[in-house]
């Protein structure tokens, strides 16, 4: 069985750029490997990869905060080099 988290490393190898959990999500969603049956599923997949950054030494994701076109913050994730 995948997990969520091995599914957003496939992902983000295959774009080769960073995403927000939104794109991420609906990139796993298009997929149809793994079905999100949470009522939040982007912060489902948000707090995974929050986590896995924070405990993880060994974790393959990286984050980065920049500003929306409205001036709001976003993070995106991408894989370390």
């Amino acid at each position: 069985m995948v997990t969520l988290l091995e599914e957003a490393k496939i992902i983000l190898k295959k774009s080769k750029k960073s995403m927000t959990a939104k794109q991420i999500s609906s990139e796993i969603e298009k997929r149809g490997k793994i079905i999100l049956r949470t009522k939040t599923p982007v912060s489902s997949l948000s707090a995974r990869l929050y986590l896995d950054i924070t405990n993880n030494k060994n974790t393959k994701f990286t984050v980065k905060e920049k500003l929306s076109n409205v001036y709001r913050k976003e993070k995106y994730y991408s894989l370390k080099s």
